[in-house]
């Protein structure tokens, strides 16, 4: 996700969280929504896809492209339950805990 991206995300979900009635039309008109905020239409080809979390659920959002991908090293297998486990080599200076 490239920094408008991840600008826009912040800001319309910092305004769901504090606006109920905003949340409720982001979960169903979500370009309306987001166009409403920002006061300006968002272009054509933008696809929008609005999830709520909710217990027992998991989203993950997948980097677009094929990352090459390595084994988490030996070391940190305990973070894994023995598991093998795969992470983008991009996010190898994250903290342990931060890799999924």
């Amino acid at each position: 996700m490239n920094s408008d991206m991840n600008q826009l995300a912040s800001l319309v979900t910092t305004r769901a969280a504090d606006d109920e009635a905003f949340r409720a039309r982001l979960l169903s008109a979500p370009r309306a929504a987001i166009e409403d905020l920002l006061g300006r239409s968002l272009p054509e080809d933008l696809e929008i896809h609005v999830h709520q979390e909710t217990p027992g659920q998991l989203h993950l959002v997948l980097p677009a492209g094929a990352a090459r991908s390595e084994a988490i090293p030996d070391g940190e297998l305990g973070l894994s339950g023995g598991i093998p486990v795969y992470f983008d080599s991009t996010d190898r200076d994250a903290p342990a805990g931060s890799r999924p």
